[in-house]
This record gives C-alpha cells, sequence and structure tokens, in this order.
C-alpha cells in the first residue's frame, strides 16, 4: 500500500528519491503514484509533492540543487491520488525532525492528533527518533501505521503499531554506515520483505560513495606477473609499471583475468591506497591488451584504512 523512506547524510534528498526510484523499477503493487518529499538543510524545511508518476516524475518536475543535497530527507510514496495536502504524509519542523511512514500515519485519532503528528510532537518535546516512534506505536497499537522518524541529529527510529506487525509481506530496514543513515517500511508491494533491505543498502551507497583519494591510468601493453597477492606498482613518475595477479593464468596465449578486492596500489615498495574499481582484463602473455575491453583506463584508488 506504501512506502516511507527517511535518509541522513551528505545528498539525503538525492539518495530517498533514487533509492525510490529503484523500488519503482523492480516492485509491482501500490507504488509509482505519489510522493511527498520534505527534507531539513540549510535552506530550512523544503517540501514537495506530486500525485502521480512516482520517482521519475518528481525529478523531471525538477528540484532545486539544496533540496537534492540536502543532508536530512524523508519521502512517502504509494498509487496515484491521495487526500491533499501531501504535506500530512511527510510532517516536520526544523527544529525537531521528520516523519513519515507506511499505511496511514496522518489519520487523525480520537484525540484530534495523527500518529505521525504526535512523534513529531515528541521529537520536538526531547525524545529520540527511537522513543517517539515505538512511543507513539505502542500507545496506539490498534492504529494502522508505521512511523519512520528522523531526528535533526540524523538518527532513525522506526515502528509499527501491534496492528500494522500483524500484516503479511512487510518491509523493513535500517540501516547504517559511515555516519549515513537509511531507513525504510513498506507494505502492499511485491517482495517488500526482500526489497527493502536492498533499497535501503542502495540508498546508504549513494550516502556514502568510495572516498576517492586519487586516479590512475592503466594502459595497454602493462606487465603482469604472478604473485600472492594483487597489487598494481607505480613508477617514480606515478605511472603503472608492474600488475601482479593472485592465482593461475597461462604463460602464453590469450587470458582475460580480474585482480580481486583490495587491490594494493604501490609505489617504490610504498603503500599508497586501494584500488576500488576492478576492470576486466584481457592478456596475452605476460601483459595487458584491454582494460573492460578498451586500450586504457582510468581507474580509482582510495586511502588505506585506518
Amino acid at each position: 500500500m506504501t512506502i516511507g523512506i527517511a535518509a541522513s547524510g551528505r545528498g539525503a534528498g538525492q539518495a530517498i528519491l533514487g533509492a525510490l526510484a529503484r523500488a519503482e523499477a523492480v516492485g509491482t503493487g501500490a507504488i509509482g503514484g505519489f510522493v511527498s518529499f520534505a527534507c531539513l538543510g540549510p535552506q530550512g524545511l523544503w517540501r514537495c509533492g506530486i500525485q502521480q508518476g512516482g520517482a521519475r516524475a518528481l525529478l523531471e518536475a525538477g528540484l532545486p540543487g539544496a533540496a537534492l543535497g540536502a543532508d536530512r530527507a524523508v519521502l512517502m510514496s504509494s498509487g496515484p491520488h491521495r487526500p491533499e495536502p501531501l504535506s500530512q504524509f511527510t510532517p516536520g519542523d526544523a527544529a525537531a525532525g521528520l516523519v513519515t511512514g507506511h499505511r496511514f500515519p496522518n489519520l487523525r485519532g480520537p484525540d484530534g492528533t495523527s500518529p505521525a503528528g504526535a512523534a513529531l510532537a515528541a521529537m520536538a518535546a526531547g525524545q529520540s527518533p527511537s522513543e517517539a516512534a515505538s512511543g507513539v506505536a505502542e500507545a496506539r497499537p490498534g492504529a494502522d501505521a508505521g512511523l519512520v522518524c528522523l531526528g535533526r541529529d540524523g538518527r532513525i527510529g522506526m515502528a509499527n503499531t501491534a496492528h500494522v506487525a500483524a500484516f503479511p509481506g512487510l518491509g523493513v530496514a535500517l540501516q547504517s554506515r559511515g555516519g549515513a543513515h537509511a531507513g525504510i517500511l513498506c507494505n502492499g508491494i511485491a517482495h517488500g520483505a526482500l526489497l527493502a533491505p536492498l533499497i535501503a543498502e542502495m540508498a546508504l551507497a549513494a550516502l556514502d560513495p568510495p572516498r576517492v583519494a586519487g586516479r590512475v591510468m592503466l594502459c595497454r601493453g602493462l606487465p603482469v606477473r604472478q604473485g600472492a597477492a594483487p597489487e598494481l606498482q607505480l613508477d617514480a613518475e606515478g605511472r603503472p609499471e608492474l600488475l601482479i595477479l593472485p592465482g593461475w593464468r597461462p604463460a602464453t596465449g590469450c587470458w582475460s583475468a580480474g585482480y580481486g578486492p583490495q587491490a594494493l596500489l604501490t609505489q617504490g615498495g610504498k603503500r599508497l591506497g586501494q584500488i576500488i574499481d576492478e576492470p576486466f582484463l584481457g592478456g596475452d602473455g605476460s601483459r595487458i591488451d584491454s582494460f573492460d575491453g578498451s586500450p586504457a583506463l582510468e581507474i580509482r584508488y582510495a586511502a588505506l584504512p585506518g
């Protein structure tokens, strides 16, 4: 029926819209219609919405760079044509944080407040996102809602009410890496239980990309030698002079290989970094002829951990 996504980290706005677009590409069901989007950044609280077309339509409509680059962002999405204002699905307060969810977090109860509104008020009163989400869910066990709370500090808390927790096929994912956080609740989407962790991981990949320390150009004719661990050696001018490959390869004739993960970049015996990219290597004897089918290819490397 709905999907709620929250993320914190550099470019959270772009990350959650990209995550929704991926969910729309592989999921079926209640998806690809309305989107209610809200973010917090230097500009304060900013929001927008669209009634049909999902992430693609919203991105094609054009969002400001400040929204895409915001470091706190949430959205809620489902099929088309939901009650206006769409902001009721993603309430926010620049001083407290943002709330999204799935099912009907916007519906007001007997006390006149919605689960999403109550969670936002709880964060404004000083509760953590986890406390706010779980507190509201426990206080309203029969409410048809799940909550994803995003605090000003970037932390995410999520909870389903007892009513919703009994539903089959729920998608739940809360992941963190490198100071970035992503949380997803969804239902009514085919394979949602499997889809949610995958979409969260894709959002994190956008929020925490590899730290590129530099780049090196690989060129046809690079000599290859067999060794215990993968290593690209640079000469005194910083040009690749030798690639060491583990494992077996023919001494003569054509071959193909990859150097595997965590290949080192060295110069004069000194470790410079760890190679990020792994092209498909096409070789002939002791030299490489192509990299991903090209005679030359630029690859990236990261600084060594620690």
